[in-house]
């Protein structure tokens, strides 16, 4: 699976709508109505990939994210629970996180599967995982893998879900993307593929089979400080990539890891390394084209 494109958008919490919509209309001349906040953050990720590029009209669209529309959401139950109001009818519709991929699909003229993805804490691989198959199968040729996520206000929920202090890491706002096609011809990197495994020992292994390089490590924010140095030896790493000091988290993060070692890293290995559990580690290994 050939890397034909790569973006990375960032943005602080609570940025203004009308500048994201500025943003937008920065890399797109496709007008668009009624579009809420997610909707914004995954145009912009996407046409900032394809960066002007017209691509095959039976592209595919992967949108993962962990909460998808989650302030239009909020909105909605506030009008429902605490005001007893209807909520307006493109509010109802605009937190189906679907909503998005559709928007992003008719912009760029793809008219492929569509899908939006969703798994605690591992969105973005499940995202790798299903486009694998569907090469696997020639389902598709070309497709838009994109990681979408507004930023969580919860620091308890924060706290519980990643076991260290809210203000350990800046959170941010992102939607960061991959165009990944079957043709090596101009590509800018490979996805080598992603998977389970138990522990270092077994990660080491797993990297083998898809390559014989000396990979750069990134971590997730799931995987304990404990756990990486076990990790950065027995896979032989020859630096870490700290995507998360660099540019922040946000829930899909793996998704802007990647994407930012594919424009920022010419001709390196990268293994990313997640944790869901205690136990379970997902891999996903990336190796970019030298310039």
């Amino acid at each position: 699976m050939y890397i034909q494109g790569a973006s990375a958008f960032i943005t602080e919490p609570g940025t203004p709508p009308q500048a994201l919509k500025e943003e937008l209309a920065r890399v797109s001349t496709a007008y668009f109505r009624r579009i809420n906040r997610y909707i914004l953050l995954s145009l912009i990720g996407a046409h900032r990939c394809v960066a002007g590029r017209t691509v095959p009209a039976d592209t595919a669209v992967y949108l993962t994210t962990e909460r998808g529309n989650l302030g239009e959401t909020e909105a909605v139950l506030r009008q429902i629970f605490r005001q007893h109001s209807l909520p307006m009818p493109y509010s109802f519709i605009n937190t189906m996180s679907n909503t998005a991929s559709f928007y992003v699909a008719q912009g760029l003229g793809a008219a492929g599967p569509n899908l939006s993805i969703s798994d605690r804490l591992l969105s973005f691989e499940r995202g790798i995982e299903l486009l694998a198959v569907d090469f696997m199968r020639g389902r598709v040729r070309s497709a838009l893998l994109g990681g979408v996520d507004e930023a969580n206000p919860s620091a308890i929920h924060f706290e519980r879900t990643y076991g260290i202090p809210a203000g350990s890491v800046r959170g941010v706002e992102g939607s960061a993307w991959l165009w990944v096609t079957d043709e090596p011809e101009g590509s800018i990197g490979r996805l080598l593929g992603t998977g389970a495994v138990r522990d270092a020992g077994e990660g080491r292994a797993w990297l083998k089979e898809r390559t014989g390089g000396s990979p750069v490590i990134a971590y997730g924010l799931t995987v304990p400080a404990t756990d990486r140095e076990a990790w950065s030896r027995a896979v032989g790493a020859v630096d870490e990539f700290d995507y998360l000091t660099g540019h922040g988290w946000f829930d899909s993060a793996t998704a802007l890891g990647i994407s930012r070692f594919v424009q920022d890293c010419p001709g390196r290995l990268l293994l990313h390394v997640s944790r869901d559990r205690p136990g379970r580690y997902t891999l996903t290994a990336v190796e970019t084209a030298a310039k």
